[in-house]
């Protein structure tokens, strides 16, 4: 069936690529944890991290997502922040290198990123706009990338915070404390990556006028959430259904409760670009006092797309046929995460 699909999709993007004479390119991504740089890993070795199983086969998520386009998959130090020049720059040094082999075109381009990539990818939008506090940071050139790209896609993102690293950090519920190592093998030990995906780092980030500098964005990031947690049944799943567990039983005093939507590291609305609560906090210095409350929005060109039963793992796989909804078209259903952006995700303005 999923073959049928993704010839579907080709066959579609083709017809639309004829119709409109425009290309299609696509640059995925990947989440924190190791060092997926070029010269590290292999372009073979990076696409492992979208597939189970390997590139092209019957699960791997850049297959059944591309359609008819043209693709990158992009690789840096997962234990780095997302800022970092070992992480975002590197990723704009590989798209800008894609741009000139392809000659891509303004607006040809669309960006998926899974987990922490997305945050990446955010950063890369926000301060490739004239005018941010980032501009172009460290000479990367974001202005070029945000000239080709049309629009973003973010899969399971920790945009406000995980509480997975709040609990490597010691920072979350200390009942806990029993899970705490499982998760830093899952998300990494205490590195630049985990220390800036807190929540309290990134709700401050986040904030109106914070240095984030979302309001600037003129391109708009689609949001695909993620809502289950109880899911599959290897060693991850069963560790990712027992931390949330773990985590939101004594959510009293914490964050949020076990039946919070949300897959295993990062809750539904985190991923939405929406805050769980109410704060405030300041830096002490350059950026100075903020404060955010529960519901809103972070600000910026987005969208609440679609919302998504996998956790953490398997959305970034196309392994697991679950429930979907879609919030732009107000429908429902079930899909594969990769097939679902193929049908439904290449052609969104």
């Amino acid at each position: 069936m999923k073959t049928w699909l993704a010839l579907l999709t080709v066959l579609a993007g083709l017809v639309w690529t004829e119709a409109s004479q425009a290309a299609c390119y696509i640059v995925y991504i990947h989440g924190k944890g190791a060092d997926q740089s070029p010269g590290v890993m292999t372009d073979a070795q990076r696409r492992g991290y979208w597939s189970p199983d390997g590139a092209e086969s019957s699960n791997d998520f850049v297959r059944y997502s591309r359609g008819g386009c043209t693709t990158l998959v992009a690789g840096y130090n997962g234990a780095a922040a997302f800022w970092d020049d070992d992480a975002a720059k590197r990723v704009a040094d590989q798209i800008n290198a894609f741009i000139t082999t392809y000659n891509i075109g303004d607006r040809e381009l669309r960006l998926v990123g899974h987990s922490m990539g997305g945050l990446v990818l955010r950063w890369i939008l926000n301060n490739g706009v004239a005018g941010s506090a980032y501009y172009n940071y460290h000479s990367a050139n974001y202005a070029r990338i945000v000239q080709k790209t049309d629009y973003a896609i973010t899969v399971a993102t920790p945009h406000l915070g995980s509480e997975a690293a709040d609990a490597v950090y010691g920072t979350s519920d200390t009942l806990c404390g029993n899970f705490v190592g499982w998760i830093a093998g899952i998300i990494g030990e205490r590195n630049n990556a985990t220390m800036y995906l807190r929540y309290l780092n990134l709700e401050y980030a986040s904030a109106r006028g914070s240095w984030f500098q979302d309001a600037g964005r003129t391109r708009t990031i689609y949001t695909m959430a993620t809502r289950t947690w109880n899911q599959g049944s290897s060693i991850s799943d069963i560790g990712l259904n027992a931390v949330w567990d773990c985590l939101g039983n004594v959510g009293h005093w914490y964050l949020f409760t076990s039946d919070t939507p949300g897959d295993g590291l990062v809750t539904e609305k985190s991923g939405m670009l929406r805050y769980e609560r109410s704060g405030s906090n300041t830096d002490g210095g350059y950026w100075g006092y903020f404060s955010w409350s529960k519901d809103e929005w972070v600000g910026g060109s987005r969208v609440d797309w679609v919302r998504i039963s996998h956790n953490h793992n398997h959305v970034r796989y196309d392994d697991t046929y679950a429930s979907y909804s879609n919030q732009l078209k107000g429908v429902t259903g079930s899909s594969w995460p990769g097939s679902y952006i193929g049908s439904n995700g290449l052609y969104l303005q």
